[in-house]
């Protein structure tokens, strides 16, 4: 039985690896018509209801014709499907790599490999010894005339023009061994630190050091052994270049105007290595990013709010169309790793109503849609069913200061506690990772980190968007501390929606208990959602908390 798989993937050796465009689906098919797609967008929608995408499908007989995709707001204009509509704009999202096993990007496919022993340990790549650094396919911004590049990483006390990534070529060749002399020719690179003691990068054609336009944060540059959200954005056409750390603009260069499409084709894109003889970056990376646009500075802000694990803009996701005689399924993702979509359909994107189909939770797979071989044309979409909690998995805040208390750190992005008694305070989020104070057991349901509760008292969040009469599920995981079992209720509005009930470790690296509420109906579109914790005696306790979800049940 032969199946015909249409899907826009890359090649499969990373190092010659040139990603295809993303608007363009191809069709292998002898059978099939020659058709033009696009990856879907996702888009986050009022409520926080995100749709992964949909697809247009003409299906018959033995054939399925994937006539367009749309975006979540269809176009006005030529009838959807017809020669003169257009496919919409993808996201800006090109790649990304989050370094959870390895060095695969799960936007673009484009995947790395770690070189000289880099290893991945609790979600980054560790740099440790010289000489270790991450290599990404060749030409991999060739064709970019704006271009962001962000990342979280941190310096563990580098030597000068250490580089955090390297994208070009150089004297030395392709892949030259480190270390060697060697010359950089063209090339784009961002340096921490530069020889001057701060974060500077740039572009050049020039090469050799010569003719480089800078961008750099005079005089300043991110803390040692402390994790820092870096963005550089570049628009050549504008002749702009602005570097952000945490968030806050500190460079800025009104007369660069080399992209890296200029630059052309690169064999050498690095990340941690330099395409000179310079050191190598001795520290960790947990997440790096690139975009085929500049981000403004609303955007960069938001995305340092909302972590180096979740993604706050719209994320290109691919369709993917397996055929098997008259057996059809439709691929929409791949999803997010325990998150809830729905799938729905509809004959009328426009104004028709949809239909819900099923509920699905994702595993960094795809969600597959099977439809008959005589169905009339119709749309698919699949959406994140999550009400939009602020920091959800406890991400978004960075604390070197053990054991992680917010008043030796800063706020709890979302996050507000109230003590059972008026000097309470021990409540906050776990520096680094498993193995620290309080979360010394169990296998962290999402990132790297858990919220924990010390002193009795109540954490909460004013949630927004809820619809009142719809239906919703509240989805978590739980733990405690080795050697506490505290007592753990929630409430939302002054409703219970999980009884008191008591919450032992698990133990070793087993899963946290994962918990569901019972269904519930909000009655106001604002509520406070609030989690209480208290000690069943005097012997102390702590409460952990995760990946906390809000869903809409669709039956």
């Amino acid at each position: 039985m032969k199946v015909q798989e249409l899907h826009n993937g890359p090649s499969a050796d990373p190092k010659m690896n040139r990603i295809p465009n993303p608007e363009t689906v191809r069709n292998d098919c002898r059978d099939c018509r020659p058709t033009i797609g696009s990856v879907a967008e996702h888009r986050r929608h009022q409520h926080g209801l995100a749709p992964l995408g949909w697809l247009l499908l003409a299906l018959g007989g033995a054939g399925a014709y994937p006539l367009s995709s749309l975006a979540a707001d269809p176009p006005s204009g030529p009838a959807l499907g017809s020669p003169a509509a257009q496919p919409p704009t993808p996201s800006s999202l090109r790649h990304r790599y989050s370094f959870t096993y390895d060095a695969k990007d799960s936007i673009g496919g484009a995947h790395g490999e770690l070189m000289s022993g880099a290893t991945i340990v609790h979600g980054a790549v560790e740099l440790v010894q010289l000489g270790q650094y991450v290599d990404l396919p060749n030409d991999l911004l060739s064709d970019y005339h704006a271009v962001t590049i962000e990342l979280w990483a941190t310096d563990r006390g580098s030597g000068p023009w250490a580089r955090l990534f390297d994208f070009g070529n150089s004297t030395g060749g392709e892949d030259f061994p480190w270390p060697s002399p060697a010359l950089g020719t063209r090339y784009f690179f961002l340096s921490l630190p530069s020889a001057y003691g701060n974060l500077r990068g740039g572009f050049t054609v020039t090469g050799g050091g010569q003719g480089e336009q800078i961008l750099e944060w005079t005089g300043g540059r991110p803390p040692v052994d402390e994790e820092t959200h870096i963005a550089l954005a570049s628009d050549g056409g504008a002749g702009l270049g602005v570097l952000y750390v945490n968030g806050v603009e500190v460079g800025r260069n009104e007369t660069l105007t080399l992209t890296p499409a200029l630059i052309g084709p690169t064999a050498n894109n690095w990340l941690g290595r330099s395409q000179f003889f310079d050191p190598t970056f001795q520290g960790g990376i947990s997440e790096f990013r690139i975009y085929d646009t500049a981000l403004g500075p609303e955007a960069v802000a938001a995305s340092f709010a909302a972590g180096p694990d979740k993604v706050p803009y719209d994320v290109s996701l691919q369709t993917r169309i397996l055929m098997s005689g008259g057996e059809v399924s439709l691929g929409l993702g791949p999803a997010v790793e325990g998150r809830f979509y729905g799938l729905e359909a509809t004959d009328d994107p426009v104004n028709g109503s949809w239909m819900p189909l099923r509920t699905v939770v994702g595993n960094d797979d795809w969600l597959q849609v099977s439809v008959g071989p005589d169905a009339s044309p119709r749309f698919y979409r699949a959406r994140e069913l999550d009400v939009a909690l602020v920091n959800p998995s406890f991400e978004a805040d960075r604390y070197t200061r053990s054991p992680g208390y917010p008043k030796d750190n800063r706020p709890v992005t979302g996050w507000t506690f109230s003590g059972a008694s008026e000097d309470a305070y021990r409540w906050g989020v776990n520096p680094g990772s498993f193995g620290s104070i309080f979360t010394d057991n169990g296998a962290i349901p999402e990132g790297r980190q858990a919220l924990f509760i010390e002193d009795d008292g109540a954490v909460s969040q004013r949630v927004a968007g809820l619809s009142p009469g719809v239906a919703y599920r509240l989805h978590y995981f739980e733990n405690a501390r080795l050697g506490s079992s505290p007592i753990c209720r929630v409430d939302l509005g002054g409703m219970e929606i999980v009884a008191e009930h008591e919450v032992p470790p698990v133990g070793e690296t087993n899963p946290y208990h994962e918990v569901w509420s019972e269904q519930f109906t909000p009655a106001g579109a604002e509520l406070d959602l609030i989690f209480t914790k208290r000690s069943p005696d005097d012997t102390g306790s702590a409460l952990l908390l995760d990946a906390i979800r809000m869903v809409p049940v669709v039956r």
